[in-house]
């Protein structure tokens, strides 16, 4: 049962994420996005007045991630534990470079 009530409040979140624009700068911005196979990551960026980022790693193991400079802020770590996830990934800025968790995705904004 609590599996599906953080799939639920998961989901909850995407909404209330996408009801409060969240995810405009995938609308009104060129989107870059970077795939690499091997490793089974991609990447969406879109920059402007407002920027969001997106990671997904697809891969069995964690994957290191690199993002443009500047103060992003965690949307959502969909490998984080309030999710059903098996770790936390818990920041109010990154640098450069983060760990994403296998079968995850990591969702920044600027």
């Amino acid at each position: 049962m609590k599996r599906r009530n953080s799939f639920f409040s998961f989901y909850k979140k995407l909404l209330e994420l996408r009801k409060s624009g969240a995810f405009e700068p995938f609308r009104s911005n060129e989107i870059i996005s970077d795939s690499n196979e091997e490793k089974r990551l991609l990447t969406l960026t879109a920059e402007g007045e407002k920027s969001l980022f997106a990671a997904f790693n697809f891969s069995d193991s964690d994957q290191e991630v690199n993002v443009a400079e500047g103060s992003w802020q965690l949307l959502l770590a969909s490998g984080n534990k309030e999710w059903g996830g098996t770790q936390e990934i818990k920041f109010q800025s990154i640098s450069n470079n983060f760990q994403i968790p296998a079968h995850s995705f990591v969702l920044l904004n600027k």
